[in-house]
């Protein structure tokens, strides 16, 4: 056999194995990413048809720094005020329409081991947002009247993660649902409590800063 022969099935045999470890590595994509990806948090995901008609909300993100904000819904038009000052020694902030009647006052719990907050509605007090610290990650519950407490998990400080309600999911909060890189969306299923569950955004946003 030729020098230049054998060299050819060299290079013949190298482009054979090369091709084949490709196909391999592509087969074995889908098993290697199956569970590891955030389930909910691709805007082109299945998951993502059924959020069509849910309601959108534009929020500045690090809202902290200002003293008073104004929460957009996906066409930019005013809906809601936030005022309030972040304090050190308690942070009270109150949600209200734009004509500046107050929908839901938010105060934080002093001398608490986790944060916790609560929100009044009308001078009553209607839930509580607690921070639950595990082994893992930190996840938030919503404690309301009866047994349909909210839990919230995700990325919270990538303004990634989704509100429940008995294992369903009711809400979800992204960067993706707005093209400007100082805000974030929130998205909320027809039929649940909008000044509730923008309540514990804020105060999320409050916790993760």
């Amino acid at each position: 056999m030729s020098i230049t022969t054998e060299k050819v099935l060299k290079k013949a045999r190298g482009h054979t194995i090369t091709l084949l470890l490709c196909i391999a590595f592509l087969n074995l994509c889908p098993l290697l990413t199956t569970g590891c990806s955030s389930r909910g948090y691709h805007i082109d995901s299945p998951e993502s048809s059924k959020r069509a008609e849910w309601k959108k909300y534009l929020l500045k993100r690090e809202f902290f720094n200002l003293d008073f904000f104004v929460i957009k819904d996906e066409t930019h038009t005013p809906v809601f005020i936030v005022k309030g000052k972040i304090i050190s020694i308690g942070d009270k902030l109150s949600l209200q329409d734009t004509s500046g009647n107050e929908l839901a006052y938010i105060s934080q719990r002093l001398f608490s081991f986790t944060p916790r907050y609560k929100i009044f509605r009308e001078n009553e007090p209607t839930a509580t947002i607690v921070k639950r610290i595990t082994l893992f990650k930190p996840s938030y519950t919503i404690d309301v009247p009866g047994q349909d407490n909210y839990k919230v998990v995700g990325d919270f400080f990538k303004y990634e993660y989704t509100v429940t309600r008995n294992g369903e999911e009711v809400a979800y909060i992204s960067k993706r649902f707005f093209s400007l890189p100082d805000s974030y969306g929130v998205a909320i299923k027809p039929g649940e409590d909008d000044i509730l569950i923008l309540s514990a955004v804020l105060v999320i946003d409050l916790v993760s800063k």
